[in-house]
């Protein structure tokens, strides 16, 4: 097929409406079609998964890009039968094949802030979370603001309330035919290294890239985009 006539399914973050980078400028003119998480109340990653694959379905994407939960929504298509994809990037998946207990009390704070409607805390809350540095980023209020306010769409906190206590993919199988891109950064305690290891060491066609600074992943969006770029057109 070519290049020009291919669909990437893009599939943010829980709250988001993009990505912190853009594919198709760089890869020859790609279509870039994104899918967001419907509102549900079934707990589980399953009805985000199937929902999923039948939008890349229609739009004939078998190439897709996801961040966060949105990459493990990705995982758990994945290991499914029926599933239309040959490339994954996962930037900074959130879970995969064990509940994420550890960070319990991280997301039910975040909820109480949701539930309470207040994008003001949620944004202070989330910048606490980055080190000192990372913190005094020009990049890091506008982040924050944003990721704040997406946390207050219909639906995410009824997510948050389940989401460390569901994986992705529980039998830790995936479909090995796939080519998996797995990008992680250090001093990320939501999107954790250990579950990036995990994923990679899961699937025999899986690279693993680790960015070498805490943030990483928001400061080096140029070189991101032609490795996955590279990625994809392979």
């Amino acid at each position: 097929m070519n290049v020009r006539e291919e669909t990437l399914l893009v599939v943010p973050g829980l709250g988001r409406d993009r990505l912190p980078l853009t594919i198709a400028d760089c890869y020859g003119a790609l279509r870039e079609v994104t899918v967001l998480p419907k509102p549900m109340t079934s707990p589980g990653f399953h009805h985000h998964a199937a929902h999923l694959k039948r939008f890349a379905g229609c739009h004939g994407a078998k190439k897709v890009i996801a961040e966060s939960f949105g990459a493990s929504t990705v995982l758990h298509a994945l290991s499914t039968p029926s599933h239309p994809f040959t490339h994954a990037v996962l930037i900074a998946p959130f879970c995969f094949d064990q509940p994420r207990q550890d960070i319990a009390e991280h997301l039910s704070t975040l909820l109480e802030a949701a539930n309470a409607g207040g994008s003001e805390a949620i944004s202070e809350f989330l910048l606490d979370t980055l080190n000192l540095t990372d913190r005094r980023r020009a990049s890091a209020r506008p982040w924050a603001d944003e990721t704040a306010e997406g946390l207050l769409r219909p639906g995410v906190s009824e997510v948050l309330a389940w989401l460390p206590f569901h994986c992705g993919v529980p039998s830790g199988h995936l479909d090995p035919t796939v080519r998996l891109l797995v990008i992680a950064q250090p001093g990320d305690h939501v999107h954790s290294l250990d579950v990036a290891r995990r994923i990679a060491a899961a699937s025999p066609r899986a690279r693993l890239e680790i960015m070498p600074e805490p943030g990483g992943i928001l400061l080096r969006t140029g070189a991101l985009t032609g490795l996955i770029s590279d990625f994809l057109a392979s």
